[in-house]
């Protein structure tokens, strides 16, 4: 029993467990970059970098959120809990996507509803259809957002800057 408990012990290392970061995760390099939608800056999409055998373990698919000025800058992820700040060097289909409320319904309106259903949902413990908040819709054309129909690529390299533009029209 107590020499499993040792082979148990010495593998708490090798599965990233404890202090000391991602012992998951390969080593990553820092990857930014800006997107712009109709020649202005796009402000709350998510980036995604995946390489064609891109699974979570191997932090070959890494993410990222533009600010207002459409800057990001991506983390790679093993699962819920172990990330890395960039991306492990390779080459990646690139994914932008942003959900928008319904046309005609603004943020504000979009947000008082969600908040009026889960407000319903902890009162009654049941939705009905007309307290349902409508589904956010894909602002970008499949082109960009459909990791399937992606045109966009990029190749992050070992060393040296890795700062990409993404223009989409």
């Amino acid at each position: 029993r107590w020499c499993m408990g040792l082979v148990l012990l010495g593998m708490v290392p090798l599965l990233g467990w404890g202090c000391g970061g991602s012992k998951i995760l390969p080593s990553a390099t820092a990857v930014t970059g800006t997107v712009q939608y109709q020649g202005k800056p796009l402000a709350g999409a998510t980036v995604t970098f995946s390489a064609k055998e891109g699974n979570l373990a191997s932090g070959r698919i890494a993410m990222g959120t533009t600010d207002a000025q459409g800057r990001f800058r991506l983390q790679s992820y093993a699962g819920p809990t172990e990330s890395v700040e960039g991306s492990v060097p390779g080459t990646y289909r690139v994914t932008v996507s942003k959900y928008v409320p319904p046309q005609g319904m603004s943020d504000a309106d979009y947000q008082a509803k969600v908040k009026a259903e889960e407000e319903a949902m902890q009162k009654k413990g049941i939705v009905a259809p007309n307290e349902k908040a409508p589904q956010r819709i894909e602002l970008l054309p499949a082109k960009y957002s459909d990791p399937q129909k992606s045109q966009l690529s990029a190749t992050v390299a070992k060393d040296g800057k890795n700062d990409f533009s993404f223009d989409l029209k």
